[in-house]
């Protein structure tokens, strides 16, 4: 008479399915970490071009009014005519061309006479380390810092 065995020799051990489940978490893990980085890097680009246009907006106004908006009037006057001779047309057609890739408004400042842009970042909050600083329409810097105003 022939004995059945209970052992099995087909399938998968225990053992086996864990690291094949660990393989995988780690591999999911490593490549929602890079599309989360080439995410964001997408924004900080986009948000660069975006300065850009707020930039040209900028130069555009000093040619027609002579100056740069002072730090008070802000980017509004590039919207809404804060009473300045020689200001023309809206510079850009509504707020929303003032607006970072995360949809907040750019900060603006004058410094010494030039215009400064600074995002507050996909957090929104200003002075953190993911802030951006555009001078002459480029990205001079990252991370938190305030300008001498």
């Amino acid at each position: 008479m022939k004995k059945i065995s209970l052992k099995s020799t087909s399938g998968f051990s225990l053992l086996e399915i864990i690291i094949v489940l660990a393989i995988v978490g780690t591999l999911t893990a490593i490549i929602l970490t890079s599309v989360t980085s080439s995410q964001s890097k997408a924004q900080i680009k986009e948000t660069g071009v975006k300065a850009g246009v707020v930039f040209s907006a900028l130069l555009n106004y000093q040619v027609d009014t002579g100056s740069f908006p002072s730090s008070s009037q802000g980017l509004e006057s590039l919207v809404k005519n804060p009473g300045v001779a020689g200001w023309i047309d809206p510079y850009v057609k509504n707020e929303d061309q003032l607006k970072d890739a995360w949809n907040h408004l750019f900060r603006y400042e004058l410094v010494d006479g030039n215009p400064v842009l600074i995002s507050n970042g996909k957090d929104g909050q200003k002075g953190t380390k993911d802030d951006l600083r555009f001078e002459d329409g480029k990205l001079v810097s990252t991370g938190a810092q305030e300008g001498p105003g």
